[in-house]
């Protein structure tokens, strides 16, 4: 019973401790140059998120 709540409390801290880590652009100039062979679109995309990676069955929508 103890170890489990020892793992529960592990899982969550890491949780936590990974959640607060963020990507930062400083200015939205650097993504300006860049060149991209088509478009982006975050329409119709739900099937993606849910199985990003082709971890189960899907191809990725768009890798940013």
């Amino acid at each position: 019973m103890v170890r489990v709540s020892v793992v529960c409390c592990l899982k969550l801290l890491l949780l936590l401790a990974l959640g607060g880590v963020t990507m930062h652009v400083p200015d939205a100039g650097v993504l300006a140059p860049l060149r991209l062979d088509g478009y982006l679109s975050f329409h119709d995309v739900a099937a993606a998120a849910r199985d990003f990676g082709n971890r189960c069955s899907l191809l990725p929508a768009a890798v940013l």
